[in-house]
């Protein structure tokens, strides 16, 4: 293919109403706001404080973006392809109109064969506003905003409770595409595992060739990791659709993080001497088993005791398992939102430092929500590459779409082709839904519920052709009746924050760990939790002042959700200061507006896993930030600098940790293990109410058995008030810490000696003649673990680097003990 790249400067004009239009610079791939902030028409920081109020000057605004280019091939097919329009759009080349759009959520490839000229070319783009195009519209129901159910774009672009409201247009990477007469392109060729096992793997190619071309002999291959020639075979090809199958002997198998390795293999045709397609592929099939309970079992005892009076009208009871290449695998993660509210230019390295972070933490599965976009190429290239399972929503979310009108199934037959050929031959995709809580009251064996025909009208027919191996949810949560029930199928938490909410905004949060346990479920595929960035990144967007003195750009950077009564911040202030003890001063609140969201992440993580497979997935609400949230739901900042429920989401994915339940003043502790069998060795101590003396120890020899959640240690334990129970678990392949402590977890500063190796990366702490419960390392930095405690003159030497996009380091340690 010959290519001609429009990306890069164009010139723009942006009409105002009842003002003056003006001429600006911009640049493709971007967005208007992005060429008005380097016009000096909007702030340049429009994250700082309130700054991006300023925003809704120019949303009613249209624009008009014009390029240049020469032309000079022989007249053949040509193609101006768009990755993405937002949204609204008349394309014009040298003066005819070529194209309208109105989808920001796909791809438009635009044949301009019979209207492009030799030499100079003018390609203009009139963008039309997203609010004015549908003003005029009836408003439909749904979260946060109500217009934005007319529009195909991205809808948290409109506001949610986690970003502030920029909607805007712009362009996507542009260029002029002159296709070779016989060519592959991805979306012509579907990969698939059929069959995998230790000693061969069955792999499936269809190619279409939606072109006409003379007959030929073909070489098709796939190269193994290490490039080698693994399978080969010749093939007269003619027809438009050939179908083959390989097998490999011996297959080198990928497995999610955390349960074997990721080798990709290379699928390649080749035409004579010249490759005209190659693509890299992993071997492994999934499956999702829904295995009813029996009246007999302790789940099903267990469903009876937590089914929800709302939502949940199940009679029978079943599991929601997913199996790679036959293995158990319990799928711990979080939602993915954009990295940028709206800036369609290259974020690749962005997405992969927080990928990478996500590798880090021992993520295996992102499930991509349903409110924002489809990703990058590179976006599900690197999952596949770092071992991080993908479930991708179809856009749509919290809301009643006008899919009773048939142009709106036509547009989602669009997202559906482009969304499925994007990225069906990834190995980290594992499974479609439908949308993202809008089909909550259905079942399946409903008549009609809302998103049932956007489900099966739209996207269905479409993936059960392009994607036939693959299962597709019509809507998440998805399960059971109701879809929203907690005991079938996947639940999603965040649905039952209206129960929670009176918990949280509670005076006495106490037994904050049993009211947790309301909120076990087969697969939580939506789990809340919140928390404070660190303080470096609140210098970011907020003075001084805002950071310890006032709350307002607090209540500004943490958005609501407009049907409650109360801020989030607000909630968020209560159940720190109610578990954590009250705000001694400005920097003690900020430290537990933090340190909140660890001891969530950790209470929710450890019981998940302790009950695996009961439970055999948590999937956080969220794992990024859209922009910079003062205290919102990211587990990473929109920095990219990890929160520390970051950390405790790392301690409690690991291999094997160990954790402690108390259930009628009977303390169970246990080992859980997601890989081979292992000996531990087990320390249990009880420290006495001054943190010093070790008033009870236990030592035990036990195995951790493969893939499994083991009671080690069961007794009454009459623990006192202000007494902590700690459980320290070794095995030759690591260690892990759990504590409990009866009642809320209040914590004030305990002095620690800390030294600095800043040449070597490295702090160095060591606690005095106290208990320390929390050690926290703050700076621009990533450190390889934090938040962790340290018994009486224990030390510990923590490394650290910093992230790319960081460049002060900032760095301090605050330490807390048990009040």
């Amino acid at each position: 293919m010959k290519t001609i790249d429009l990306c890069g400067a164009w010139s723009g004009k942006c009409i105002l109403k009842d003002k003056t239009d003006f001429d600006f610079d911009t640049t493709v791939p971007g967005s208007a706001l992005n060429d008005l902030i380097k016009a000096k028409k909007l702030p340049n920081d429009i994250f700082w404080r309130d700054n991006a109020n300023t925003v809704s000057e120019y949303e009613k605004c249209n624009y008009v973006y014009r390029k240049t280019f020469e032309y000079n091939y022989a007249q053949k097919k040509t193609i101006l392809r768009f990755e993405r329009i937002d949204t609204y759009a008349d394309i014009y080349l040298n003066g005819k109109k070529v194209y309208h759009s109105e989808n920001g959520n796909i791809c438009h490839e635009i044949d301009i064969s019979d209207s492009v000229l030799q030499g100079n070319n003018l390609v203009e783009v009139y963008l039309y506003s997203p609010s004015e195009w549908v003003k005029d519209l009836p408003l439909r129901a749904g979260a946060f905003t109500k217009e934005r159910m007319n529009t195909r774009r991205m809808q948290c672009t409109y506001g949610w409770d986690w970003v502030a409201r920029f909607l805007t247009c712009g362009l996507g990477q542009c260029s002029i595409n002159i296709p070779d007469d016989f060519e592959i392109s991805s979306e012509n060729v579907y990969i698939v595992t059929t069959d995998a096992d230790d000693e061969s793997a069955t792999v499936r190619a269809d190619i279409m060739f939606p072109f006409e071309y003379e007959g030929r002999v073909l070489e098709f291959l796939i190269l193994s990791p290490d490039g080698s020639v693994s399978c080969r075979t010749l093939k007269y090809c003619k027809e438009d659709f050939v179908r083959l199958d390989f097998d490999i002997t011996t297959p080198q198998l990928w497995y999610p993080l955390g349960y074997g390795e990721q080798p990709l293999y290379t699928f390649v045709i080749k035409d004579g001497d010249k490759c005209v397609y190659s693509e890299k592929i992993g071997l492994r099939t999934v499956k999702i088993m829904q295995r009813a309970d029996s009246v007999s079992d302790k789940n099903y005892e267990l469903c009876l005791s937590i089914k929800n009076k709302e939502y949940d009208f199940n009679e029978t009871f079943s599991e929601f398992v997913l199996k790679i290449n036959g293995k158990k695998i319990f799928c711990r993660g979080a939602n993915w939102v954009p990295c940028v509210p709206f800036d369609m230019g290259n974020i690749d390295s962005r997405q992969t430092e927080v990928l990478e972070l996500c590798a880090e933490a021992g993520v295996n599965m992102l499930r991509i929500w349903g409110g924002g976009a489809f990703e990058s190429l590179h976006f599900y290239n690197e999952c596949s590459r770092l071992g991080i399972m993908v479930t991708q929503d179809f856009l749509m979310a919290c809301g009643a779409y006008p899919e009773e009108e048939d142009w709106f199934i036509e547009e989602l037959k669009k997202e559906a082709l482009y969304g499925v050929r994007l990225c069906r031959n990834q190995p980290c995709l594992v499974w479609w839904s439908g949308d993202n809580e809008n089909a909550v009251d259905g079942s399946d064996s409903d008549v009609n519920y809302k998103g049932r025909r956007s489900a099966y009208e739209g996207i269905a027919p479409v993936l059960y052709r392009e994607d036939p191996y693959r299962r597709f949810l019509p809507s998440s949560p998805y399960g059971g009746k109701r879809y929203a029930s907690n005991t079938v199928g996947t639940t999603h938490n965040t649905q039952f924050l209206g129960q929670m909410f009176p918990f949280l905004l509670g005076k006495d949060l106490s037994d904050y760990k049993d009211e947790f346990k309301k909120y076990r479920a087969r697969f939580i595929a939506e789990e809340p939790q919140m928390g404070a960035v660190s303080l470096p990144s609140l210098r970011r967007f907020m003075s001084e002042d805002d950071i310890f003195n006032d709350n307002a750009m607090w209540h500004y950077h943490t958005k609501d959700n407009p049907s409650l009564k109360f801020t989030l911040f607000g909630c968020l202030s209560n159940v720190s200061e109610k578990i954590l003890g009250s705000f001694t001063d400005p920097a003690d609140k900020l430290f537990k507006l933090q340190y909140i969201q660890y001891e969530w992440i950790r209470v929710t993580l450890e019981q998940a896993r302790r009950n695996a497979f009961f439970c055999s997935g948590i999937i956080y609400w969220m794992m990024n930030d859209c922009w910079p949230a003062a205290s919102g739901w990211a587990l990473i900042d929109y920095y990219n600098l990890p929160k520390n429920a970051f950390y405790a989401f790392k301690r409690c994915s690991k291999t094997m940790i160990t954790s402690i339940d108390c259930n009628n003043g009977i303390y169970s502790i246990y080992v859980v293990n997601d890989g081979e069998r292992k000996k531990v060795e087990t320390d249990i101590k009880i420290l006495s109410a001054d943190r010093k003396a070790v008033k009870e120890y236990t030592r035990i020899h036990a195995c951790a058995e493969k893939s499994s959640s083991s009671v080690i240690f069961e007794e009454e334990i009459s623990l006192a008030d202000k007494e902590v129970l700690i459980c320290d678990v070794k095995s030759a392949q690591g260690s892990d810490r759990a504590f409990y402590i009866k009642g809320a977890l209040e914590i004030c500063p305990v002095e620690i000696d800390v030294a600095f190796d800043k040449e070597k990366g490295l702090v160095k702490v060591t606690a005095r003649e106290k208990y320390v419960h929390a050690v926290v390392i703050s700076g621009n930095l990533i450190f390889d673990d934090n938040c962790f405690s340290l018994l009486p003159y224990e030390t510990r030497t923590v490394s650290y680097r910093r992230l790319a996009t960081n460049v002060d380091e900032c760095l301090s340690v605050e330490a807390y003990t048990l009040a």
